[in-house]
């Protein structure tokens, strides 16, 4: 006996977290037990939670919201999703947290398409003011980039300086979300916007914005600045993987500009990924010298 409550005493010593978990299982009022699950490792909080959980009251939703949140955090993708959908009225305090975690949960479960309604219904309402739901619909929607990001602009004016690292990425997910919906015009001026604000954060992210940016002012007809912003990229990340494209589209955009192309169709042939891709940059670089003609070099 002496030699398990020393045990234990040890445990204890290590773990004190634990030991406050252990010693209020079966103590304590529920808004405590609530109050130290959200600093509560997953394997603690949600046994307690669960025994604990107020059948009816005002405390009951915050254990809902919690319990999927925890079960979320150790990947229980289906026990997260069944607290959230148990959850009927929601304090507006946790309505963003509810939505997070009930969109989050049905993502992870591979149901994206049951997700973006869930994120969508929440931030329709004008009430949202956490980013991160607002960069999770982003993330998998492919519409209203531009009506979105104007709530979240007018949700959290300052997140620009008050955390720009969200504000850069809401930037980037956005750019990306037009680009899927084909709104090249708000896709240009979210990169824009993300090459102006990521001061050297998200390097990942940075050839991707360049690419779509200069891309977006090609597909917008603006030949100049796209082919400003795509030579800007081929000298960035020579070896990208979009670089190729970004040469045919330079090449294509100088023709239509009055400029050179033969510098893009020469780097085209260098940079295609392929033989179609191969057989497609000399012919364009074929054509640009027959219109030059210098039949000798086409050849």
């Amino acid at each position: 006996m002496r030699r398990f409550v020393t045990a234990l005493t040890f445990f204890f010593l290590l773990f004190p977290s634990s030991t406050a978990f252990l010693q209020d299982a079966g103590s304590g009022s529920p808004r405590e037990i609530l109050e130290r699950s959200w600093a509560s490792a997953p394997s603690e909080a949600l046994p307690l939670l669960e025994r604990t959980l107020p059948v009816s009251g005002d405390l009951r939703p915050y254990y809902l919201v919690e319990l999927a949140r925890q079960a979320a955090l150790a990947k229980k993708w289906k026990e997260s999703v069944r607290w959230s959908e148990t959850a009927a009225e929601i304090p507006e305090d946790i309505a963003d947290s509810r939505a997070f975690w009930h969109g989050y949960a049905l993502e992870a479960s591979g149901k994206a398409d049951s997700a973006l309604p869930v994120y969508r219904k929440r931030l329709e309402t004008g009430l949202a003011r956490d980013s991160s739901l607002y960069l999770a619909f982003f993330r998998i929607s492919s519409g209203d980039a531009e009506g979105m990001t104007a709530r979240l602009d007018a949700a959290l004016p300052n997140l620009s300086k008050t955390d720009p690292e969200t504000y850069a990425l809401s930037r980037y997910l956005g750019g990306l979300c037009a680009v899927r919906g084909g709104n090249w015009d708000f896709a240009v001026t979210a990169f824009s916007a993300f090459a102006g604000a990521r001061e050297g954060r998200f390097p990942e992210y940075a050839p991707w914005a360049a690419f779509y940016r200069g891309w977006g002012l090609y597909r917008l007809g603006r030949w100049d600045q796209a082919l400003k912003y795509l030579t800007e990229y081929l000298d960035s990340w020579p070896n990208h993987e979009r670089s190729w494209q970004a040469a045919v589209a330079s090449a294509l955009s100088a023709i239509l500009a009055g400029r050179d192309p033969l510098p893009f169709t020469d780097r085209a042939v260098r940079l295609a990924p392929d033989s179609g891709a191969l057989a497609e940059s000399l012919l364009l670089r074929a054509t640009v010298l027959v219109d030059r003609r210098d039949f000798a070099a086409a050849e």
